[in-house]
């Protein structure tokens, strides 16, 4: 299970590094939709979250109820967070789910620490410009990402 924590968590680093390259999003949730399919088969037992059943459905009858423009795909964006939801939420849960995504959890905070000692060490390097409109934002796609990933560093350290 550890290889499949470090795929989400290299997954959702992915989206927010701009040297990476990006896949279609289809591909992230195919993927987290995969991994969620191989928990539901790797951990037995498993219970489903009775509050989260309802906030699905409700999230389906305000679809169905409320006019939503076409083009803002209102059923595509639903199954991609519902293949979100089941990858690394509590709406399926047992004690081995738990401890998979409390591994995912300190992975991320892994890559988001090495998200941000290469970052000030591109800025003392100097490979970073610091001259962008939005201003520095190291290896992340825009300087309000890289902030909130340095405060939660910080955080994780001093855990």
């Amino acid at each position: 299970m550890k290889f499949f924590a470090w795929a989400i968590a290299i997954l959702s680093v992915n989206q927010i590094i701009w040297q990476t390259p990006n896949l279609p999003q289809m591909v992230y949730y195919a993927i987290f939709l995969l991994i969620a399919i191989v928990m539901v088969f790797y951990h037995p037992n498993i219970k489903i979250n009775v509050c989260m059943l309802f906030f699905i459905m409700a999230i389906v009858c305000s679809i169905f109820v409320n006019y939503i423009p076409d083009y803002f795909m209102p059923w595509d964006r639903f199954f991609s967070f519902l293949m979100v939801i089941l990858c690394v939420s509590p709406f399926l849960y047992n004690s081995g789910l738990t401890i998979f995504r409390k591994e995912i959890f300190d992975k991320v905070n892994i890559l988001f620490v090495i998200i941000v000692i290469v970052s000030f060490l591109g800025y003392l390097a100097g490979v970073y410009s610091t001259a962008d409109f939005s201003g520095f934002r190291g290896c992340t796609s825009q300087s309000m990402l890289l902030s909130p990933i340095a405060a939660l560093s910080s955080l994780f350290f001093l855990h």
